[in-house]
């Protein structure tokens, strides 16, 4: 019997379904469509059980895959829940979240059968780490990726500083720091994705992984398709491959500072006028972030770039996300406010740190008045 068959049976009501086919396919569907699809924790616990279940009949016959996608066409996972981060019920809140939810991401990485994720409409913050880490990264027409934390003084997290660092060039750099939004064109250059799939398509595509004896591959080279030109109208237009060799030369720079002296002078030499255009474009970009999390994210990104493993890497993350979450009102506060409660998108910021003191304060090890364990993903 194979690996899925053992899962537990989907139930109506829960945010995520996890559903075994016959054929062997694990599909960990969410269902949270009116929150477009952001992730809570029991959204977190659900797919902890689905992951768990394939790892544990790993040594079977295994599971020809597990399939993850969200309902409707809005978004895969728009992230997570924010505001309970920022405006928890107890002041440990946050630190559980990270911890099992970086977890969880752990098991992505780890996942012994094909893991495939649909990135349909929306992938952000925690989308992505229910996706990267897996093997098929399908996007589609709608798709829109983009980690875009330090606009609310968070950073990207999820494994997102060990994934962004080994994309190509300094194009996870510029992502990170940025939080610039990708279409399915741009998702494919940066590596991102792996495959697109026209958005007319998805639903027989799941239909047949979830009930087809056929190798996934097979079924992959039958849906798989050029990517379409982007509309004149498109809000998300490709730019990547355009602005490649300048966002090379300015995000390859051996601290933040530098990078803004790079672009400065990028913007100011360039010959090209549209070049120039988007070089000022992306100066007005950082110029709105938290200049504290824009600092934490360069150094955490040089950091995940020499990590080891990933798991190496979502150690640091717990200790940055409980640090920013549970350390008394920040920049995190601030921009959750200015996002969700105030709603004028006008957030203010603290004045940058030294880097000197984003090390002692959010990247150190854990002090045990702090009450809050290291990461152990061994469990």
């Amino acid at each position: 019997m194979s690996t899925a068959a053992h899962a537990a049976p989907a139930a109506e009501g829960e945010p995520v379904r996890l559903v075994a086919h016959p054929n062997g396919c694990l599909t960990m569907s969410l269902h949270r469509p009116k929150a477009l699809n952001a992730l809570n924790l029991p959204m977190v616990r659900l797919l902890t059980k689905g992951l768990r279940s394939v790892q544990r009949e790993a040594g079977g016959a295994g599971s020809k895959c597990v399939l993850v996608y969200g309902e409707g066409d809005k978004a895969f996972c728009a992230g997570g829940d924010i505001r309970a981060l920022a405006m928890p019920e107890h002041p440990k809140d946050p630190a559980q979240f990270f911890r099992e939810e970086y977890t969880m991401n752990h098991l992505v990485s780890q996942c012994p059968s094909p893991y495939v994720s649909i990135l349909r409409g929306i992938t952000m913050g925690g989308g992505v780490g229910i996706s990267v880490h897996g093997r098929v990264r399908v996007v589609t027409d709608n798709t829109m990726f983009a980690m875009p934390e330090t606009g609310i003084g968070l950073f990207p997290d999820v494994g997102g500083t060990y994934f962004l660092p080994r994309l190509p060039g300094s194009i996870g750099m510029f992502l990170a720091l940025t939080g610039q939004s990708l279409g399915a064109e741009d998702t494919l250059y940066a590596g991102v994705g792996t495959h697109f799939i026209p958005l007319a398509s998805i639903p027989a595509f799941i239909a047949e992984v979830e009930s087809s004896a056929a190798p996934l591959e097979e079924l992959l080279a039958r849906f798989v398709a050029p990517v379409p030109a982007a509309k004149p109208d498109a809000k998300l237009q490709p730019f990547l491959k355009a602005h490649r060799a300048v966002i090379d030369r300015v995000f390859s720079a051996g601290s933040y500072e530098e990078v803004l002296s790079r672009l400065e002078r990028e913007a100011h030499a360039s010959a090209n006028e549209a070049e120039k255009k988007w070089l000022q474009g992306v100066q007005r970009t950082l110029s709105t972030k938290s200049p504290t999390s824009l600092l934490i994210t360069f150094h955490a990104m040089q950091e995940g770039a020499r990590a080891r493993n990933l798991g190496e890497e979502l150690r640091t993350e717990l200790r940055l996300g409980t640090r920013i979450c549970c350390t008394g009102p920040g920049d995190f506060h601030e921009g959750v406010k200015a996002v969700l409660v105030d709603k004028k998108h006008k957030p203010q910021w603290a004045p940058m740190p030294t880097l000197q003191q984003v090390k002692d304060k959010y990247f150190a090890p854990f002090k045990p008045e702090e009450g809050v364990e290291e990461l152990d993903l061994k469990q």
